[in-house]
C-alpha cells in the first residue's frame, strides 16, 4: 500500500505553497524562506535538501531560488505523496 498524506497535511501544503507563491510575487524572500523551511521540516531527505537549497539561494540568488521553488512547488502539488513518511 502506498503511503499518503492526510487531508489536513494536504491542505497545509496547499496553503504553504500559496504563501510561497505570494512571497515570490511580492519579493518577500523572508517569507519564502519560512515556507520552504516549514515544508522541509517534514519532507524526506532528497526533497528536504532541495527545499533548504532554495532557502539558501534566497539570500544571494533570488531569481534562481524562485525558479527552483516554482518547479518544486508544482511537483509537490502534483504528487503530494512524495511527502508521506
Amino acid at each position: 500500500m502506498e503511503a499518503s498524506i492526510s487531508s489536513d497535511e494536504s491542505r497545509e501544503l496547499r496553503e504553504l505553497c500559496f504563501g510561497g507563491d505570494w512571497a515570490c510575487v511580492d519579493g518577500n524572500l523572508g517569507t519564502l524562506i519560512f515556507v520552504v523551511q516549514r515544508i522541509a521540516a517534514s519532507a524526506p531527505a532528497p526533497i528536504q535538501a532541495r527545499l533548504l537549497m532554495v532557502a539558501e539561494l534566497c539570500l544571494e540568488h533570488p531569481e534562481q531560488a524562485i525558479a527552483i521553488w516554482l518547479q518544486l512547488k508544482d511537483g509537490l502539488l502534483a504528487h503530494p505523496r512524495q511527502l508521506a513518511s
